[in-house]
């Protein structure tokens, strides 16, 4: 269509230069010419732009398919836990991420206990307990 558009400007701009036009037309020929240069700009600018966005839509469908199946887990104490058998995984997992949570490396010492955060590496979500409570929590899951 874009291209309908830039054939008709340029077949006018021919046709103005080979016959006596008044002023006002050819100012017109001129704008049409400009807008259909235009348009063929934002045509290509909007199919790089697809291109880009085709590709981004694959790999986050890529990821997608990594990531574990939601209904597998179990939300408790603010993190999800991973059915495994008849029971669940050591591993507690980010509720936003659906990656599994690490403890900090370094530990906060509050009232001569060493807090141990767990938290998740992609968003930062920490879990409401520190990793010294997550054996506890695990076993409270179980019951």
């Amino acid at each position: 269509m874009f291209d309908l558009a830039k054939s008709i400007a340029s077949a006018l701009t021919q046709v103005a230069t080979g016959a006596a036009v008044d002023s006002t037309l050819r100012e017109r020929i001129q704008l049409w010419s400009e807008r259909a240069a235009a348009m063929q700009e934002d045509i290509a600018r909007h199919a790089d732009e697809k291109k880009r966005l085709q590709e981004e839509v694959k790999v986050l469908k890529e990821e997608l398919l990594k990531r574990p199946d939601p209904a597998i887990f179990v939300s408790h104490r603010g993190v999800l836990w991973r059915k495994e058998g008849a029971g669940f995984g050591m591993d507690p997992y980010c509720p936003r991420c659906l990656v599994a949570m690490a403890q900090m490396p370094m530990g906060k010492h509050v009232m001569g206990q060493t807090i141990n955060p767990v938290e998740c590496s992609l968003c930062r979500y920490r879990a409401p307990f520190d990793f010294g409570k997550q054996l506890d929590i695990h076993k409270s899951l179980i019951v």
